[in-house]
């Protein structure tokens, strides 16, 4: 909690209703709510033996239809771009982007149970840090370079701990 204070402390400390950032922040606790909900069924699914690609392929396919009934619901078009650019970057994202990284995260998931695997959510911004900074320049600040090891520190602490625990 240290590192995120620290690295998002003009955020945190900036924070009104005025500006609309507590839209963001609802939308960021339904994801959360989400991704930890889909994490228990995915556990429990576990228990039950569910297969893995095949529960996979219906939350995605399940996914699809709300989408586009929201879409539909919300007279939304749907936009398709015959552009090998955007082709590419949809293949990519759905395959690679969603497919394999949510079968690989739920067979972490299934090795290591939820709340250690949970600790990948935190990785995240690390790599996209690194990825901003080498594609889009991010100057590094000082309260993101001092923020960033009390983050991952803190990560570790906990994993550690939990797997003493275990053991």
């Amino acid at each position: 909690m240290i590192g995120i204070f620290i690295i998002f402390n003009d955020e945190i400390l900036g924070f009104t209703f005025a500006n609309n950032r507590h839209i963001g922040l609802f939308f960021a606790l339904i994801a959360t709510l989400g991704a930890s909900s889909g994490n228990m069924v995915h556990q429990r699914n576990l228990n039950h033996k569910f297969p893995l690609v095949e529960s996979v392929a219906y939350a995605m396919l399940y996914g699809s239809l709300i989408t586009l009934i929201i879409t539909q619901i919300n007279q939304t078009p749907i936009l398709f771009e015959y552009t090998f650019n955007y082709i590419a970057s949809l293949l990519y994202l759905s395959v690679f982007g969603s497919v394999f990284a949510f079968l690989l995260y739920l067979k972490l998931l299934g090795n290591i149970g939820a709340g250690r695997s949970s600790y990948v959510g935190v990785l995240m911004p690390v790599i996209a840090l690194l990825i901003s900074t080498v594609f889009e320049n991010l100057q590094w600040q000082l309260d993101l370079i001092i923020g960033l090891p009390f983050l991952l520190i803190g990560a570790i602490l906990v994993i550690h701990q939990k797997i003493k625990i275990i053991s």
